[in-house]
């Protein structure tokens, strides 16, 4: 398994264009650096308080953004400010599964 089998398990969400609500301070475990060519990251590189890949036409990697950028607007406890809407919310189970697969695969406990 890898970073997007997780990402697959989210629900389709569209950000509007140009929307940077949730672009701040996002950790992220080394799969998802390597998809951004980033050396040794933990947190997505910022500026301030905004993520440095947010600009003015929204988020510069969105394909590859992590999976907290990914949770916004799908999970009920991060609903998008925006207006955005995904096909649909993940339950209260999804959630947990998605975050602890996550977890091991960040630990480096699954391949």
């Amino acid at each position: 398994m890898d970073i997007k089998d997780i990402y697959k398990m989210n629900p389709k969400f569209e950000c509007k264009k140009g929307c940077s609500a949730c672009c701040g301070i996002v950790p992220i475990i080394p799969q998802e650096s390597k998809n951004l060519n980033l050396k040794k990251a933990f947190v997505l590189p910022f500026s301030g308080l905004t993520c440095k890949y947010s600009g003015k036409e929204g988020c510069k990697v969105y394909e590859d953004r992590p999976l907290l950028c990914r949770l916004y607007g799908v999970v009920h406890k991060m609903p998008c400010t925006c207006g955005g809407k995904p096909e649909r919310m993940l339950s209260l189970e999804e959630e947990d599964k998605i975050m602890s697969v996550y977890k091991l695969l960040g630990n480096g406990m699954i391949k």
